[in-house]
């Protein structure tokens, strides 16, 4: 398995970069709110969090590199893939 650890806020980053992209999935599959409305804000949510893809990932790849100098109170080591 490969360690990364990560803060607080890169967690929140990352999670929050997940729900972006997920609120905007579903808005723009639902069929609750006029189509026109729908398929505007769900785009926009979908492409932002995919612009937001590139700093989370450089983010995460910092963590990795980091692992051994991030031993800070305010650090989560996290476990990704089996080996």
């Amino acid at each position: 398995m490969k360690a990364f650890t990560l803060d607080f806020s890169t967690i929140a980053f990352v999670a929050a970069v997940h729900a972006i992209g997920g609120i905007g999935l579903g808005l723009w599959l639902s069929d609750r709110v006029p189509s026109h409305q729908r398929q505007t804000i769900g785009f926009s949510l979908m492409t932002l969090a995919a612009a937001l893809h590139v700093p989370m990932r450089a983010a995460v790849m910092r963590g990795k590199r980091d692992r051994t100098r991030l031993r800070s109170s305010g650090s989560v080591t996290v476990l990704v893939g089996a080996q």
